[in-house]
């Protein structure tokens, strides 16, 4: 008598009596949330121990990484520990949905090719999964498509939200990328209809998660940039990378130190890149009166100059009066005058006028990097 084989069958549909719970539906809502995939295998105390862990450390780092006075070698600690309990999580909850099946289910559950590891492979690189089930033409469409978009996102850098739906495009391909590999598995094991649509909103939520945050943090929590001169030591030295608060809805003030757009004014040649931020600080502000004396810059008729010019004097610039009469030399609304600390060294205001307030991008707050230097910014 010939003995049936255990060769995969396109589309052949599997019992689910024995087959309790999916280990790798389990590992995709804990890629989403940290012990998910623990509850949902029925552990619920280490899904409450792993959830508990994990965004412990996670909000741990970006508290030391965010906050002004936070160390970011702290951050990266937090950031390492709680990674390290993250990958444990994926395994354990793995475990424990093989476990609810028992022997029997994990049996029948390995008979063929797994419909959602073919997803979860998808959601890590499109067209992985499609690999994963032989179906290679489909594979190379979606893993280029996917790199082809990624490309895309970091070459075009016109606006943040220009970034943003980008990424949401790629994160799409990925979401057709999942459907498919598990639609396009053999030996398609059937999964009760509540199941299949959770486990494919975990899905698009886990890949819509890393842009949707970024957006949100570089939008409205904190922007990275770097430093390129040292026209403004000793605050900041040069190449030091330093957090800012994004300019939204926030007027500038006098001794705010500012990243911004340089005026068309400060390049006399055209630029054939773009044109890198550059870091100075407020010395005056629409409506004063600015006079710039040999190296001498006087605000509202307040010097606000020290060492024979070479530095800003702070405490000055904080104590500058109302502005007096109008003079050939007041600023428009819609102005600020901007200098280095260092004023010796400092391409600023002085060569190239005001800056129009559109131009402003972020308040900067805290150095970050290099550790030597990091700490919150006076």
């Amino acid at each position: 008598m010939i003995q049936p084989t255990t060769q995969e069958q396109p589309n052949e549909a599997l019992p689910e009596s024995a087959v309790r719970r999916e280990p790798w539906v389990a590992v995709l809502y804990t890629w989403l949330i940290p012990g998910l995939g623990q509850w949902y295998a029925g552990a619920t105390r280490n899904a409450a121990m792993y959830f508990l862990l994990v965004t412990g450390f996670g909000a741990a780092a970006a508290y030391f990484m965010f906050s002004a006075a936070g160390s970011p070698v702290a951050a990266l600690a937090c950031a390492a520990a709680g990674l390290g309990l993250f990958v444990r999580a994926v395994f354990d909850a793995f475990d424990k949905a093989a476990a609810a099946n028992g022997v029997r289910g994990e049996a029948q559950r390995k008979l063929h090719k797994d419909p959602w590891l073919a997803v979860f492979l998808s959601l890590l690189f499109p067209g992985v999964g499609q690999m994963f089930n032989r179906r290679m033409a489909p594979g190379i469409v979606f893993l280029g498509l996917w790199l082809g978009a990624g490309m895309l996102e970091r070459t075009i850098k016109s606006s943040l939200l220009t970034w943003y739906l980008l990424s949401v495009f790629t994160a799409l391909i990925g979401f057709a990328a999942c459907l498919h590999a598990w639609y396009s598995s053999p030996g398609l094991r059937p999964a009760q209809p509540p199941l299949r649509t959770l486990a494919f909103v975990v899905a698009a939520l886990a890949l819509l998660r890393g842009p949707t945050a970024v957006f949100a943090v570089n939008g409205f929590l904190a922007v990275a940039h770097q430093c390129r001169t040292g026209a403004m030591r000793p605050t900041i030295e040069e190449d030091d990378r330093v957090l800012c608060v994004p300019a939204r809805n926030r007027a500038p003030r006098r001794g705010d130190l500012v990243v911004f757009l340089p005026p068309p004014a400060a390049f006399p040649e055209p630029q054939s890149g773009p044109v890198p931020p550059a870091f100075k600080r407020v010395i005056a502000v629409g409506g004063d009166s600015v006079a710039v004396r040999g190296n001498r810059i006087i605000v509202n008729g307040t010097a606000v100059t020290r060492n024979s010019g070479a530095a800003l004097d702070l405490s000055a610039i904080r104590n500058i009066g109302a502005p007096r009469a109008r003079t050939a030399h007041t600023l428009a609304p819609d102005e600020i005058f901007v200098a280095g600390d260092d004023l010796a060294n400092s391409f600023d205001s002085r060569e190239y006028g005001p800056v129009p307030v559109r131009n402003l991008r972020a308040y900067p707050y805290k150095i970050y990097w290099p550790p030597a230097h990091a700490g919150p910014i006076q």
